[in-house]
């Protein structure tokens, strides 16, 4: 899988970077408690050092990946304060529950216009009590920047784009849908949810992988909701109904009343 949006929005960065390494970039994406489904960009730049010039090309840079990701569907923003420039892209979705969330994040993550691994692989292990979940993903950004997946590149900016990354710090996590039971320890930190890389080495390939799992009493849950909702419907519609039977009743009572009254 090539990352072609990697490759768009940071290899410009890199080739202006080279000489001082100055940014941070934090990828994070996953499934939340309440089911909503992420894939999070954040870059942080320095510019304290920089010409006129180059912050301008900076700036443009990010105006054109922020309009890239904007286009895909994400939220974007950015902004310049203390010397740094700072940009972001957000792609949030909602799913019912945790089984169709996992199918939505795969979908996102196997996407390779906008994924941020080289190679993913997903899948969900379902018992009688239980439902599993499993990630594993290669984050390289080496063979992006390499002259055969490249031909318009030159060597020598390859070159040093491989060099800038290695001056480059950042982070990526990701977070699956109940509880974590096994992990990738090498470089990570994690919580009862999420696995991450807290430092990430851009110059070199790095694996990430997590298993959580999570009990099917959610189901239960996700079918009383649905009852509950489908009830509230019912009792709403019926009051409605019995409105509108009382308000004709009167209607016709008066009616009637003012027709003798009348006579």
């Amino acid at each position: 899988m090539k990352l072609k949006i990697i490759l768009m929005l940071f290899l410009t960065f890199f080739s202006v970077l080279f000489f001082s390494g100055c940014m941070q970039l934090n990828i994070s994406c996953g499934v939340d408690a309440e089911n909503n489904v992420y894939l999070n960009y954040e870059i942080e730049i320095d510019i304290s050092t920089y010409s006129d010039d180059d912050i301008i090309s900076i700036k443009q840079t990010v105006d054109t990946a922020t309009s890239y990701y904007r286009n895909l569907g994400f939220e974007t923003g950015e902004k310049t304060i203390d010397n740094k420039i700072k940009a972001k892209a957000e792609l949030r979705k909602t799913a019912d529950n945790p089984l169709e969330a996992f199918a939505l994040l795969q979908a996102i993550l196997t996407d390779s216009t906008i994924t941020p691994f080289a190679e993913i692989s997903m899948d969900k292990i379902s018992t009688e009590y239980e439902e599993g979940f499993y990630f594993y993903g290669i984050l390289d950004l080496t063979h992006v920047i390499s002259p055969e997946n490249i031909n318009d590149l030159p060597s020598t900016l390859a070159d040093e784009v491989n060099t800038s990354m290695e001056k480059c710090s950042g982070t990526v996590s990701v977070e699956l849908p109940g509880k974590l039971i096994a992990y990738d320890a090498n470089s990570t930190q994690y919580s009862q949810t999420q696995v991450k890389i807290v430092k990430v080495d851009f110059a070199k390939a790095q694996h990430l992988s997590a298993q959580s799992y999570l009990e099917k009493n959610f189901q239960a849950i996700q079918r009383i909701k649905n009852e509950s909702i489908f009830f509230i419907i019912v009792v709403i519609l019926t009051v409605g109904v019995l409105i509108v039977g009382v308000v004709l009743f009167l209607y016709i009572l008066i009616k009637k009343y003012k027709k003798k009254g009348l006579e």
